[in-house]
């Protein structure tokens, strides 16, 4: 379903979770708050319930949305989780202003809804909803990423240093790191003692692996700051590139190219080999699910085509690119000549390594 430019998809744990959160606030919470109404009843309003709540996690995400757009950031796609919600920005906020502003929207509706439920409550599903809505807020409120608290640190600590992006992600990434920590200590501790708190930590340790993985790419760059694009990116002459003019359908890409090759990202050319755009095994993928194309579809009617934010100058270090690719929401840019020229391919794969090159070279 789309809206307003604005995809909506339900990932498949959604649906696992919709039953069991609806069996159990059937049983557990309305039947016990309403026992005497009947069973049916206790089951339509877990139902009614969960529905609620998961529409408090969309009005969540679309806040997010909605600011984004008053600064010019189109949202792709909100998915809704068996934890909850993420809107998909086509790229980051460029300013501190904007990510701050973007950031804190999401949590300011949850709480807001709980507010509105706790003026206008006449029911026990309206103290659910308050409650459900005013752990959401909180929740999205600790400052770890890539949980909207730890964008707000990172928005915070950008406009504060005035130092960058990158330079305020990863204070935000260390902050959340130690945190996380003592998080998941005490929750455990609770656990052990009240065998509670369970699903807290399995939502906040999956927090901790998408977190560690943005620590890896940003530490990285920071042990390898002198050096520069050129010195690691791919040369122009080595690239793999699928030519348009051969009409490569999708089923071919995978055949000839992905299976071949193991590369997720290759550029696309004309007959005279210049470079008219990048295509990606991801980018297909999701055409393929949501059913937009087949395997017959040719690859020069979906590349997507050439443009400057694809690209990065080879003499600049690794940092800046790595900024970009994130500001930019890519995996991978074309480095570029003072001529404006295509020097070469700079993937983020290729970044995070250099941390393990290092260490394997130390290990010898």
């Amino acid at each position: 379903m789309t809206i307003k430019g604005i995809r909506f998809k339900l990932h498949f744990s959604w649906y696992i979770i919709f039953v069991l959160l609806s069996w159990g606030l059937s049983k557990s919470y309305f039947g016990t708050l309403l026992p005497e109404q009947s069973q049916f009843y206790h089951a339509l309003m877990g139902v009614i319930a969960t529905l609620a709540l998961f529409g408090s996690v969309l009005i969540h995400e679309l806040a997010h949305s909605f600011v984004a757009r008053a600064y010019g950031l189109k949202t792709k796609s909100i998915t809704l989780y068996f934890f909850g919600g993420i809107a998909t920005l086509e790229r980051e906020p460029h300013t501190a202003t904007s990510d701050l502003f973007v950031s804190v929207a999401g949590p300011v509706a949850s709480l807001v809804l709980a507010l509105i439920f706790f003026v206008f409550s006449v029911s026990p599903l309206d103290r659910y909803l308050r409650e459900m809505n005013l752990l959401i807020g909180v929740f999205n409120l600790i400052p770890v990423m890539p949980l909207d608290g730890g964008r707000i640190l990172r928005g915070l600590v950008w406009k504060i240093r005035k130092r960058g992006f990158l330079d305020a992600m990863s204070v935000s990434l260390k902050v959340g790191r130690y945190l996380i920590y003592i998080i998941l200590a005490i929750l455990l501790y609770r656990f052990v003692k009240t065998k509670e708190g369970l699903l807290m930590m399995i939502i906040l340790g999956v927090v901790h692996l998408i977190s560690d993985n943005f620590y890896k790419e940003v530490s990285a760059v920071r042990k390898h700051e002198d050096i520069s694009v050129k010195d690691i990116h791919i040369r122009r002459e080595n690239i793999v590139c699928i030519p348009l003019e051969q009409g490569v359908k999708v089923y071919d890409f995978f055949r000839k190219y992905f299976f071949k090759y193991g590369f997720h990202g290759f550029p696309v050319v004309n007959r005279y080999g210049e470079i008219q755009g990048l295509i990606t095994y991801w980018f297909i993928m999701h055409r393929l699910r949501e059913k937009e194309i087949t395997e017959e579809t040719s690859l020069d009617e979906i590349y997507e085509p050439f443009s400057e934010s694809m690209t990065i100058s080879e003499g600049v270090s690794l940092k800046e690119a790595l900024e970009k690719m994130y500001m930019e929401n890519r995996e991978r840019l074309f480095s570029v000549n003072d001529k404006r020229e295509i020097t070469g391919l700079i993937t983020k794969s290729v970044i995070t390594r250099m941390k393990e090159v290092k260490i394997r070279r130390e290990a010898r």
